[in-house]
């Protein structure tokens, strides 16, 4: 397997670091790479194929909460690569050798690292805890904390950012960097009270209660 290979040509680079787990896409959902990795006590973090079963690969690994962050992470690099594919444009090289095609793809990827660090200071991360004084309302005289989110993120992490507001905080939902909608607790509606009589409270839309003929 070529990523195995990676793998132990790396860690003869850097002899001080060891791999724990191993984050791969369904191409390496097989009996052989699961084994390899296994014999050299890496915990194969494999994307699963559907109705597929691997040998040493079950719900002992699959269900562990560092497998669902490696798919995240994993889904995150490939997006770098698919940028540097359409916008970078090494979809197909532009050029002949070895040495201009390398010249290239590190010219992309360098441009690429500010795009990046820019997006992380424009849109700070939720989870960082990170409160954000400039942008905080005052209700009751309590400053109250903001975070903002981005709308990807969001959707993984809906029940937790539900929760955190449910308690008090404030959630902006950012596109591209910009505010885009705003999540803050859920408050039943008041509904308006109508007297006719100091005595005789009634709701509006009561169907049970009697219309008086002069009540407009």
């Amino acid at each position: 397997m070529v990523a195995l290979q990676q793998a132990d040509a790396h860690q003869q680079l850097y002899q001080d670091v060891k791999f724990k787990t191993f984050g791969t896409d369904k191409g390496y959902h097989q009996k052989s790479f699961v084994q390899d990795c296994r014999e050299r006590g890496i915990a194969p973090h494999v994307a699963r194929k559907d109705k597929v079963q691997v040998a040493r690969l079950d719900g002992r690994t699959t269900t562990r909460r560092s497998y669902q962050v490696s798919l995240k992470i994993r889904k995150r690099v490939e997006e770098i690569f698919g940028w540097i594919k359409t916008v970078g444009g090494l979809r197909r090289s532009q050029y002949r050798g070895l040495e201009r095609t390398q010249a290239w793809g590190y010219f992309v990827v360098g441009t690429y690292n500010p795009l990046r660090l820019a997006r992380r200071r424009r849109v700070p991360a939720w989870r960082a805890e990170k409160e954000l004084t400039s942008r905080c309302f005052m209700v009751k005289n309590l400053p109250m904390k903001i975070i903002h989110v981005a709308i990807g993120e969001a959707r993984s992490d809906l029940c937790a950012l539900v929760k955190r507001v449910s308690q008090g905080e404030r959630v902006v939902l950012t596109n591209h960097g910009r505010p885009a909608a705003l999540l803050v607790p859920f408050t039943a509606p008041e509904i308006p009270w109508r007297t006719d009589t100091p005595d005789d409270p009634k709701r509006y839309g009561d169907l049970q209660a009697p219309v008086w003929e002069d009540w407009t």
